[in-house]
């Protein structure tokens, strides 16, 4: 997915400056996201405690600006069972 599909997903129109916001929310929660599935396929037992840390901050800023954030669901599912 995409940061473009992600803004086209949310209440708010794509030309809305909040959108500049979400992007940047975006952009880090599929980095981190990216990163934690990168290195527990490299190493089982990696240390991923401060992307989730991330996420997690990243996924409170998203809803404080009212972005919907269901289409990460089970990416944070995973990643914040890894605790």
């Amino acid at each position: 997915m995409s940061v473009e599909d992600v803004l086209r997903k949310q209440s708010f129109d794509i030309d809305d400056p909040i959108s500049e916001q979400a992007a940047g929310i975006t952009e880090v929660l599929i980095k981190e996201f990216n990163l934690i599935y990168y290195i527990r396929k490299e190493d089982k037992n990696g240390n991923v405690q401060s992307h989730v840390a991330s996420i997690n901050r990243s996924i409170s800023a998203a809803k404080d600006l009212g972005m919907d954030v269901s289409m990460f669901k089970e990416d944070l599912i995973y990643a914040n069972a890894l605790k």
